[in-house]
């Protein structure tokens, strides 16, 4: 479809959306009107909240801001009513509607504009073959329309289903690459993401799964991802972010607007490619001094590096081997090119730093093709480094995924009334983002969020805990000693950044934040505390801004608790989930399990809650529990390698004794001879180093046992200790050790790991976790190491969101 035709039927649609505007109003008022003077209905409630909440997800997508706004105050004062409403609530209610109305007479008034602008013929243009088939699963059917549109305009085939039971009755499933899920169905406010959990290891197609939803609050994306979600997108679309979240999904690499960095001292090469370059639609800078490419770097900022291997005064490994230990250039590809018969027996240690390698003359086919795959390599390795990283930068907040990892297993470890300080959760806003987007405009606003969360990170409330939580919000971990008000060192906060000043370029702006903040008691659950938070930074805006909204939180009864986890276990409510075992080179497949009880409302409970209570309360003990959790991994190897034809490795953490575990090797016998080809893949065992030590002649039993049935063996918890060293020498052979680094030197970290490469003629795959930021990890990328454990949860075989906020 050309631009042109796009363009009409684009028009078409937004004028069949203003037109039925005021019928939807209309319904509304009637549902308000019943609910104030006629009696309390749930279902006119609903009614309403589902009307507000679908025009929350179209109004600017279709170019009318205005009516996603009044729809959100709206559908915000509906979400808390229940069986009543307080008079003040009801004016606020009417005026929302009244806001509604206004944002719809304006849209009807560009109708008429649109209406008598003269629409050309529309033109067709020969059929192409499509990027990809998505499946669209919206009730919503102007803005199923809206995106199958806009997704055709990118080339790509759509079709679309009213209803995720729509979409499970049709035949090819298997027809369609990608899958783009509405929440919100008549059913229920959820409905999509309850149907995703129950259905999703049914449906027919394997791809990705993009979540859309008006719902921006953290309990909807916790639940999309343990629900198996790709992605999540919020509504009103911003179209490029929905662009950006299908090509990430479908790996789709995009060259136009590439910058590529060419470093020969031949000028006539350079500029023989720089038009060749362009005309593929890339950018291009040559410099014919290999000296000047930091300078380059730093102002042309290359997506890729070109470089010749010989150049006057040093070669192109060496200049590999300094951008490799900068933090900010180690993962942009480098493309080695030479004429020189010197640099053939280079080209396989050229190729273990990452890069490519081509000789002169080049064919150039062969040199578009390489700068494509490196390009999806370097986004391939820049995403694994942000999966594993606590932050990516040493002054900025931490990840996300780090941050939720280590708040949810601090409030699992109920240590919360034995701190210090008191400790609060704060969701901050930047209120006034409208304002200065208008001013200063993207880009500006861009380097300005940045600055906001270095300032943020590097406060004496925050010191580094936190991260940024959507587009321009944060949630910080705040400690404050119970002698102070906890409510002035808020404001004090908000005060330093309200009265700071920003530059931009030549001017000065002010930022101004509101925040929702509560105390952190006992027993708290990650997604109620988050979701109050998130409410009460919403009440902060709505009140005017630039203030804190507090809210409580109930500490749960210890012995209530303990009673719960009971009841789960007795029901057998176990759940695995999966954390992965990264290596930064290859995709290859390697997989942590990790167990946990997960209740009907999908709050998970960690092994540090139920383990003391596995031997008194479940039926077989923790033997029986690990011939479950066996049982599970052994079930998920083998749907894997149906589904991808790939084998796959999975790390168990067993209960067991060591006693335990010999007598479960049998079982592990039979079930890995009966139901686990080699070929599909791989279990192997972990043992923590302390267990270890205290039996090693048991220990060494057991690898001796797993070696023979064609399993594996982990050493957990290694420290830089003459002793660990000595233990990895005896043991026999191990496939994976992990390192401890929390709380270690360089110095130690470095002499250990090279006692460990040196000491054993074929030493274990290490793998390190708590990784701080890229400059640590490139630390360790100089020493050898490849495999990095991080702080996120992701399903072997689907598609793991990154900036996921």
């Amino acid at each position: 479809m050309n631009k042109e035709s796009v363009e009409q039927h684009l028009t078409h649609l937004k004028q069949e959306y203003v037109r039925q505007l005021p019928g939807k109003l209309k319904e509304m008022n009637a549902c308000w009107d019943h609910l104030q003077h006629t009696n309390w209905d749930i279902k006119k409630l609903e009614t309403l909240k589902q009307a507000s909440h679908k025009l929350l997800g179209s109004g600017a997508s279709y170019g009318f801001p205005d009516i996603s706004t009044a729809a959100k105050l709206l559908e915000h004062e509906l979400e808390g009513l229940k069986d009543h409403i307080e008079p003040k609530a009801r004016t606020r209610i009417t005026k929302h509607l009244e806001q509604l109305k206004t944002a719809i007479d304006a849209a009807k008034k560009s109708l008429h504009t649109l209406a008598t602008k003269q629409e050309p013929p529309l033109l067709t243009t020969p059929v192409k073959k499509p990027l990809a088939t998505i499946a669209i699963i919206e009730d919503d059917q102007t803005q199923a329309e809206f995106l199958s549109l806009k997704l055709r305009e990118r080339d790509y085939e759509v079709a679309s289903f009213s209803s995720p039971e729509a979409f499970t009755e049709d035949t090819s499933q298997d027809h369609y690459d990608l899958i783009m899920l509405d929440v919100s169905f008549p059913e229920g406010p959820l409905a999509g993401l309850y149907w995703l959990e129950h259905i999703h290891k049914q449906l027919k197609t394997h791809c990705p799964i993009i979540i859309t939803s008006a719902r921006a609050d953290f309990v909807a994306r916790m639940r999309a991802v343990r629900a198996g979600a790709s992605a999540y997108i919020a509504k009103p679309f911003d179209i490029d972010e929905v662009y950006k979240q299908i090509d990430s999904c479908l790996n789709i690499q995009k060259k136009d607007g590439k910058r590529i960095l060419w470093v020969d001292d031949d000028a006539h090469i350079l500029a023989l490619y720089k038009e060749q370059l362009k005309q593929s639609g890339y950018l291009f800078e040559g410099i014919t001094q290999p000296l000047k490419i930091l300078e380059a770097l730093e102002s042309f900022h290359p997506d890729i590096i070109i470089m010749d291997y010989e150049m006057p005064g040093c070669n192109g490994a060496e200049v590999a081997a300094m951008l490799k230990q900068d933090v900010r250039f180690m993962t942009i590809p480098i493309i080695f090119v030479s004429g020189s018969n010197k640099s053939d027996g280079q080209n396989a240690q050229l190729n273990l730093l990452g890069n490519a390698f081509l000789k002169k003359p080049i064919d150039y086919a062969s040199l578009l093709n390489t700068i494509s795959t490196q390009l999806t390599k370097a986004k391939f390795l820049s995403g694994k480094i942000e999966q594993v990283s606590q932050r990516l930068e040493k002054n900025g907040l931490q990840t996300s995924r780090f941050f939720l990892e280590n708040l949810e297993t601090w409030l699992f470890q109920g240590n919360v009334s034995d701190e210090s300080d008191a400790v609060y959760l704060a969701y901050a806003t930047l209120d006034n983002v409208d304002y200065l987007r208008e001013r200063i405009g993207l880009k500006h606003l861009s380097n300005l969020k940045l600055k906001l969360e270095n300032t943020l990170s590097n406060h004496p409330l925050v010191q580094g805990n936190g991260c940024v939580f959507g587009q321009h919000s944060y949630l910080l971990l705040l400690r404050i000693a119970h002698s102070d008000n906890e409510k002035d060192a808020l404001y004090a906060l908000l005060h330093d950044i309200n009265e700071q000043s920003w530059p931009i370029d030549t001017k000065s702006y002010k930022l101004s934040l509101s925040m929702g903040a509560l105390e952190l008691k006992q027993n708290n659950k990650l997604d109620e505390v988050i979701s109050k938070v998130e409410a009460a930074s919403f009440d902060a805006i709505h009140a005017g801004g630039n203030r804190v909204v507090w809210v409580s939180s109930e500490e749960a009864s210890q012995e209530a608790l303990n009673q719960k986890i009971k009841t789960l276990m007795n029901d057998h409510a176990f759940k695995l989930y999966f954390q992965p075992i990264v290596n930064l080179e290859t995709d290859a497949s390697v997989f942590e399990a990790l167990i946990r009880l997960s209740d009907e409302e999908g709050h998970t409970y960690s092994p540090n809650q139920f383990m003391p209570w596995v031997d008194e309360e479940l039926k077989g003990g923790s033997v029986a529990l690990d011939q479950w959790l066996i049982e599970q991994a052994i079930a998920e190897i083998n749907t894997f390698y149906d589904q991808h034809n790939e084998p796959l490795t999975i790390v168990i953490k067993l209960a067991s004794s060591l006693a335990e575990i010999i007598t479960l090797l049998p079982d592990i016998r039979f079930s890995t001879q009966k139901t686990l080809h080699h070929k599909k893949g791989k279990l192997i065992f972990s043992i923590p180093v302390e267990i270890i030590i205290k039996n090693l002649e048991k220990t060494k039993q057991i690898i001796e046992s797993l070696e023979e049935l064609g399993c594996g063996f982990m050493v957990e918890h290694l420290e830089p200790q003459k002793t660990h060293i000595k233990l990895l020498n005896d043991i026999g052979k191990v496939d994976l050790a992990k390192i401890k680094i929390e709380g270690k030197t360089d110095d130690e970290i470095n002499q250990f790991i090279r006692q460990i490469q040196s000491n054993q003629q074929a030493f274990p795959t290490l793998v390190v976790s708590g990784i701080e930021d890229s400059t640590m990890l490139a630390h360790f990328w100089e020493l050898g190491v490849r495999h990095f454990q991080g702080y996120f949860i992701q399903r072997p075989g689907e598609v793991l969101l990154l900036n996921e906020n």
